[in-house]
């Protein structure tokens, strides 16, 4: 049992109430360029998982030659969840979507 109540107000500082919690935009690769490309994973959904992991894909960038010229432009790399397609690209984002988890196309 509990012998001290949980604070649940905001602090007051010289007669204005704070805010609780952080309201702060937060920046990701869609809306701002982090300076390097970002990989990032997003569930594959049900009955679906990724062929890549985040390990393969940056192996595979450590043994290209030219990858800082091969990267302008590049904002993140995205193993995306499950579509119609393999894969997408949108301005600086590349998708590679998840497959079904039988792999047999």
């Amino acid at each position: 049992m509990r012998t001290q109540g949980r604070k649940v107000t905001p602090k007051v500082v010289d007669g204005r109430v704070q805010k609780k919690n952080s309201h702060e935009h937060t920046f990701n690769y869609w809306d701002h360029d982090p300076g390097y490309p970002v990989i990032d994973r997003q569930r594959p959904g049900d009955g679906h998982r990724h062929l890549l992991t985040k390990a393969d894909i940056q192996g595979f960038i450590d043994i290209l030659p030219d990858w800082a010229e091969l990267s302008k432009g590049l904002k993140a790399i995205v193993l995306a969840e499950s579509g119609d397609s393999y894969g997408w690209h949108y301005e600086g984002v590349i998708g590679i979507c998840a497959w079904e988890r039988d792999l047999w196309q």
